[in-house]
């Protein structure tokens, strides 16, 4: 055989398979290369997307009010924490904030909490400061850096991450491609097309040594048949090639569909087991075949445990029948959308979940019954309370109303009262009946106090008191007629606070009905008020200073420990009859006199209650300036002679403190609304016999109130001496009077002696000054 020959027979199948591994190794392998790094980028994108969306979802729980922010974010982190993926199940995510600061890590816990400003890779590139960057510059991107592989510390690789802000929280989070496992999967089907090449070249060469050695043994009918030879040989080549390209085009989508499919069925896996919802797949029998990690937490349950058990098993006893039924439809191939069922924790606690179902078939035959759940028991739960809240918001705002005009008949009754008393002999027999219905009426006064409270809470109107009188009165008036009693240790030189003495007293009274009811037997409750003086070596919530303390101790039932740290919560309670409000408006009241509520106790040995009120900065001031109704004859407190101004639309109590004042030496004029009160003053001061103080209610049904008629008598004189007198105390001017330009106020239902004290107190401060 002849050189040319030669090179004729093996050059065409040689080039042929020199040309498809080169396009193979040049052409195809990088341009795949490119398409898997971009479908790992896009998968980080949608997996960054996914725990994003978890962030979002506890920040929106935030915004309801159901979680604080610490809560939210303890909770998003550890679910984030415990997120992986990949072929290991080793991927992660990570978090820091802007500064940037580690905020989770799962694998560099020893990250968490620290400055990551100087933090940098191997090469010396501060990646964190780098994600905070490309955050600030686009939302969003891909950083590439060094890192080590996944937890393994020490074998440091080339990753590209991609992180998305937060900015509600001002975090970053990310996950990141590695791109070692990029170039291992290239490497793994370079290794197959490289065997595949070489079977194809094998053949060739099988083919090429086949007709040489033809050839060589039928030199004769080659020669006689070179001509047909020649004739078929361009054929042959065009032949091969386009077998050879037929081979490689099925091998490119036979490659393509096994990606395809193994992408596919890690995404699924991935996306089922971590999926937020539950998801079960049950047999036709119901025999459970596989849950999702949402669905055995929620549960209680390992994947262990739930081998081998029916989803009627977990059914709760509520929903069993309910169950059984949509199963059975179901499984007749009925797609179930919408329905509601009930299941039994491990810990025997029941989960109510909504959710969709429905059969997959083989041949015509159910394999397999699949549901979507989702836990909507804190929803539930949720919109109970919500209905709840909003029913007490409507009795609040009933109450609020019905408070504030019993307020103003008891301004009338007490005023009248004390009156009466003005005209009779103290030890009469009249005397003692009108001291009876005026404490009648003080009683009176306080439930109408706690109705306000109820309807809308508020910011307390303060006055410098001590509280010794309010805690005995308060105790006494709940234990009147139970087989309960008090026993009083109250420090005799207590000092005085500045309070709002009828919130004070509510709080007692919750706090003595708390201890009541926890001694449905009868019993003694201690009752202890004392000077404290808070060091800062005291493990207290309080600035260091000078406190009254005031203690309720019970022998009662106790309180249950997982209890303690709830007790305060709004509705809490653990008594059929309670509403759970009582504790809750003691803390607030705490709270608002810039106090401190505590509890400790024990089951079966009783609970001590401790309240922590600020020392008034006026201990100077007399204690004789307590109003009082014991029964002593009224009398007017020296002060001079003044002309007033009284503004109220109701005609009762406009009457009642006429003669209130005048029988005590002013010159009383009244008006039925805020611009006939303004027409007076404006009158007055032009007569040269102006005002020498106004007393203003804050509502007038029908006409100009108190808010707005300060702000036009400020306008007439500056100098207006003004106090305002409102039956619905919560009234936030009531507490802010002087930021309105009052110089003082008065709550009614209120005693005469109250009402002069607020008058010698106005026209002396401003002679003084």
């Amino acid at each position: 055989m002849t050189r040319p020959e030669f090179v004729k027979i093996v050059l065409p199948p040689t080039l042929a398979v020199v040309l498809f591994v080169a396009a193979v190794f040049i052409i195809i392998l990088p341009s795949f290369k490119m398409g898997l790094l971009n479908t790992k980028k896009e998968a980080a994108q949608e997996l960054t997307n996914t725990a994003w969306n978890i962030l979002a979802f506890y920040q929106s729980q935030e915004l309801l009010g159901v979680l604080s922010r610490e809560q939210a974010q303890s909770k998003a982190i550890a679910q984030i924490r415990a997120m992986r993926y990949g072929k290991e199940n080793r991927d992660y995510f990570w978090i820091n904030d802007e500064q940037p600061l580690m905020i989770m890590h799962p694998y560099r816990s020893d990250l968490e909490g620290k400055d990551l400003h100087s933090f940098t890779d191997p090469e010396g590139k501060r990646l964190f400061v780098a994600f905070v960057e490309t955050v600030r510059s686009n939302g969003a991107g891909f950083v590439p850096y060094k890192w080590q592989w996944q937890d393994e510390p020490g074998h440091i690789v080339s990753k590209l991450s991609y992180v998305k802000g937060f900015p509600p929280w001002h975090w970053i989070i990310g996950t990141g491609i590695y791109l070692d496992e990029v170039e291992r999967d290239i490497a793994a089907i370079s290794s197959r097309a490289g065997l595949f090449s070489g079977v194809i070249a094998i053949l060739v060469a099988l083919l090429s040594g086949y007709i040489i050695f033809q050839h060589i043994v039928t030199a004769e009918q080659k020669r006689l048949a070179e001509k047909e030879l020649a004739r078929h040989q361009d054929h042959l080549e065009t032949l091969i090639k386009e077998r050879t390209l037929e081979l490689a085009a099925l091998n490119d989508t036979l490659k393509e569909e096994i990606r395809e499919k193994e992408t596919s069925e890690e995404r699924y896996r991935d996306l089922f087991e971590n999926a937020m919802d539950m998801i079960q797949c049950v047999r036709p029998d119901g025999v459970m075949l596989y849950v999702n990690k949402a669905c055995r937490e929620t549960l209680g349950y390992t994947e262990a445990e739930l081998t081998g058990l029916t989803v009627f098993d977990l059914l709760h006893p509520d929903s069993f029948d309910h169950g059984k039924a949509l199963f059975r439809l179901a499984a007749r191939g009925e797609r179930l959308d919408g329905f509601t069922l009930q299941f039994r924790n491990k810990n025997g606690t029941r989960v109510v979940v909504e959710g969709n179902a429905n059969c997959l078939f083989n041949e015509g035959s159910p394999v397999m019954v699949r549901a979507i759940l989702r836990d909507v028991t804190e929803k539930n739960r949720l919109e109970k309370e919500l209905l709840k809240a909003h029913k007490l918001e409507s009795l609040g705002l009933l109450a609020g109303g019905i408070a504030h005009d019993f307020n103003n008949l008891l301004t009338a009754i007490l005023g009248n009262i004390s009156l009466a008393k003005m005209f009779t002999s103290p030890g009469s027999k009249i005397f003692e009946r009108l001291t009876e219905a005026e404490k009648a009426s003080d009683r009176a006064k306080g439930l109408t106090y706690q109705l306000l409270t109820f309807a809308k809470g508020g910011a307390p109107v303060k006055k410098t008191s001590t509280i010794s009188e309010i805690i005995v009165d308060s105790s006494e008036f709940i234990v009147h007629g139970a087989t309960v009693r008090c026993k009083y240790n109250i420090a005799k030189d207590l000092w005085l606070v500045d309070a709002d003495l009828n919130q004070i007293s509510q709080v007692v009274q919750n706090l003595v009905l708390n201890a009541k009811q926890a001694m449905p037997d009868g019993g003694k409750i201690m009752i202890l008020a004392e000077n404290v003086n808070v060091e800062p070596n005291e493990k207290l919530p309080l600035p260091i200073g000078r406190y009254v303390r005031l203690s309720v101790i019970d022998q009662g039932v106790g309180i249950a420990e997982k209890n303690l740290q709830k007790i305060f919560d709004p509705y809490f309670t653990t008594r059929q009859e309670g509403s759970g409000l009582g504790l809750a408006v003691a803390y607030s009241v705490v709270k608002k006199h810039d106090g401190l509520i505590t509890v400790d106790s024990k089951p079966g040995k009783g609970s001590a209650f401790h309240i922590y009120l600020p020392a008034s900065m006026r201990q100077d001031q007399s204690r004789d300036h307590q109003p009082s109704s014991s029964g002593k004859n009224t009398t007017r407190p020296a002060t001079s002679r003044g002309k007033i101004l009284v503004m109220d639309d109701e005609e009762m109590v406009r009457n009642v403190a006429y003669e209130m004042l005048t029988q005590n030496g002013y010159a009383v004029e009244t008006a039925r609304d805020g611009r006939e009160a303004l027409d007076m003053y404006e009158a007055a001061m032009q007569n040269c016999s102006r005002y020498d103080v106004v007393i203003l209610d804050i509502t007038v049904t029908s006409g100009m109130g108190g808010q707005e008629t300060i702000k036009n008598l400020l306008k007439l004189d500056p100098e207006v001496l003004a106090i305002v007198s409102s039956g619905y105390t919560m009234n936030p001017l009531m507490a802010d009077y002087q930021q309105y330009g009052f110089k003082g106020v008065i709550p009614k239902p209120f005693h005469i002696e109250e009402l002069l004290l607020m008058l010698d107190r106005v026209l002396t401060e401003t002679i003084i000054c």
